[in-house]
């Protein structure tokens, strides 16, 4: 039976933490490991050469199995950021992609590789992948899009993506910040003026 794809962050075929959930909610469920996290900006272009600001933060952590080593990424979006300058908590934050880098250890004799995770274990797991788009491999439903991709024989990325965020984002962009949005501001504005 082929599973679904991940709403979230799974951990051990668990869902730990779901798309749009909080950025507290990642030390609920953290394995007994260190973590960083960071805090930065991105720039994010809009219709007529305009940006806007959009807050992000990025949770790293390395795993062990017996057989490899990840680096996981947790990626938190602030979307309310764009419509609240002030929303700055970590509540505020909220899961919009996972990347993990797979590096698959030494297992002499029978060694894994790269190929062997991807043309069997997923296929096994997933089912066949909707795309292959010459670098990666390409599943996706109505709620996450994920692409698999080799980097060499021992390394591999899975990168998981909310459709929802990006599509709540794409909206809160429209709604606040577009030259449409900017125009009907600025009437809302003009309104207040007495002459």
């Amino acid at each position: 039976m082929v599973k679904v794809l991940p709403e979230g962050w799974a951990l051990n075929g668990v869902l730990a933490a779901a798309w749009g959930s909080g950025l507290p909610e990642f030390t609920k469920s953290i394995p007994d490991t260190s973590f960083d996290i960071s805090f930065w900006e991105e720039t994010y272009s809009i219709d007529d050469n305009a940006q806007v600001i959009i807050p992000r933060a990025t949770i790293t952590y390395a795993y062990k199995s017996g057989v490899s080593r990840e680096e996981v990424q947790l990626e938190y979006i602030n979307i309310q950021n764009l419509v609240n300058p002030t929303s700055l908590l970590d509540s505020d934050y909220i899961l919009s992609e996972v990347k993990r880098s797979v590096y698959l250890f030494d297992t002499n004799p029978v060694q894994l590789t790269s190929d062997d995770i991807i043309k069997r274990k997923m296929l096994m797991v997933y089912g066949s992948p909707i795309e292959f788009d010459g670098l990666s491999y390409i599943y996706y439903n109505d709620v996450t899009d994920m692409n698999i991709r080799e980097i060499d024989d021992r390394h591999l990325i899975i990168h998981l993506k909310s459709i929802n965020i990006k599509k709540q984002l794409a909206a809160t962009i429209e709604m606040y910040h577009s030259k449409a949005a900017k125009e009907k501001q600025k009437l809302l504005l003009l309104e207040q003026i007495e002459l």
